[in-house]
C-alpha cells in the first residue's frame, strides 16, 4: 500500500502479511504466492497448495489477530474474496473471523472448483469495498465487478488508473466512510 494512502488512513492499523511461499509460473515468473497454479485452458487455472495458505492464515489470525478486516491487492484480493466465501459457509478455522474486506483489483478465481464455490455463494456476513481500476490491463474491470457481485453489502470505488492501489483523496475518503459505517 502506498505511503500516502496510509497517511490518509493514519488512525487505521495495518498488519501486512506476505504469502507463505514462492511459486513459479511460465507467464509471470517467480514471486510470492498464496497458491501455485498451472494454466489448463484460456480461462481456466488449476490451483494447488491453497490448503497451506489457509493454515498459514489461521496461524496469522491466532498469533497477530484479531482483525476487523482483510485487505488484498490482485491475487491477495482474490484470496480475501475467497476467505469471505468460506466464512459465509462457516468453513474457516475459528480464529479467522473478520467483518469486512477491501479488494483492490480483485477477482474471482479461475480454478474451476474455487470459482464455482464463489459464484454459487452470496456473501452476507462480510461487507466489502471493491477498488477497481478502469484501465487495469492485468485484472479487467469486468473481473473485479464480477467479484463485487458475490457480496450483498458492497461498495464499488472506480478510478482511472490501472493495476495499483491508488492513493488519491477519493479513494481514502471512500475507505474512511466505509470504516465509519461498518466498525464500532
Amino acid at each position: 500500500m502506498q505511503g500516502s494512502l496510509r497517511k490518509r488512513l493514519k488512525n487505521v492499523h495495518f498488519e501486512f502479511v506476505d504469502p507463505p511461499f514462492t511459486s513459479k509460473h511460465e507467464s509471470i515468473g517467480e514471486g510470492l504466492s498464496w497458491y501455485e497454479f498451472s494454466t489448463v485452458g484460456e480461462d481456466e487455472v488449476k490451483w494447488s497448495r491453497f490448503d497451506e495458505s489457509l493454515q498459514y492464515i489461521s496461524e496469522v489470525f491466532t498469533s497477530r489477530g484479531p482483525f476487523d478486516g482483510v485487505m488484498g491487492f490482485s491475487q491477495g484480493a482474490c484470496v480475501a474474496a475467497l476467505l469471505s466465501v468460506l466464512r459465509e459457509r462457516d468453513s474457516l478455522p475459528p480464529p479467522v473471523q473478520f467483518q469486512f474486506v477491501w479488494l483492490f483489483s480483485g477477482f474471482c478465481p479461475k480454478d474451476p472448483e474455487w470459482r464455482k464455490l464463489c459464484l454459487e455463494t452470496q456473501v452476507r456476513k462480510i461487507s466489502s469495498v471493491h477498488v477497481i481500476g478502469e484501465t487495469d490491463q492485468i485484472i479487467s474491470p469486468q473481473r473485479s465487478t464480477e467479484a463485487a457481485g458475490i457480496f450483498t453489502d458492497s461498495v464499488i470505488i472506480r478510478h482511472e488508473k490501472g493495476h495499483l492501489v491508488p492513493s488519491d483523496k477519493k479513494i481514502s475518503d471512500g475507505l474512511l466512510s466505509f470504516l465509519e459505517a461498518h466498525t464500532s
